[in-house]
């Protein structure tokens, strides 16, 4: 195997670990910072007033031209609203964050503890994210 196929081997490796390991680590995080991000903007306590808030996330990919390189973090989800069992606001979210300065194969050797605070942060972001265009809905009358 030459060098290109070392690497891409490399990369796979990588990726597979973070991809089976880290990505279910992820979604307790999405909904712990969905709930702070929610009381913390619109008021909403938690399991209060019989709003259920769901998300699911269809995709969730780390995107770089190789395993020594800079990374975005692409991905998609929806989410609902339901008050007392009535649907009142749905959505789907494509999202992709900016590159850092830590490549895939940087994120994949850092000790479990440190892995686990760049999936808050992340889950964080999406959060934010997830709240502005349930805010911009709303402000449009759609829920």
């Amino acid at each position: 195997m030459g060098p290109l196929g070392r690497a891409n081997a490399s990369e796979h490796r990588f990726l597979t670990a973070l991809k089976v390991v880290d990505a279910l680590d992820w979604v307790p995080f999405v909904n712990q910072a969905m709930a702070k991000s929610l009381e913390k903007r619109l008021g909403w306590a938690q399991g209060g007033g019989g709003d259920v808030f769901s998300i699911r996330v269809t995709e969730l990919r780390l995107v770089a031209e190789g395993a020594m390189t800079p990374y975005s973090v692409a991905g998609e989800l929806e989410a609902e609203l339901q008050r007392n069992d009535e649907l009142i606001w749905a959505t789907s979210l494509d999202f992709e964050l900016p590159a850092g300065r830590e490549s895939v194969q940087g994120l994949s050797q850092l000790p479990p503890e440190l892995r686990q605070g760049f999936w808050k942060r992340l889950a964080e972001q999406v959060a934010a994210l997830l709240v502005q265009r349930l805010v911009a809905d709303g402000a449009r009358g759609q829920g």
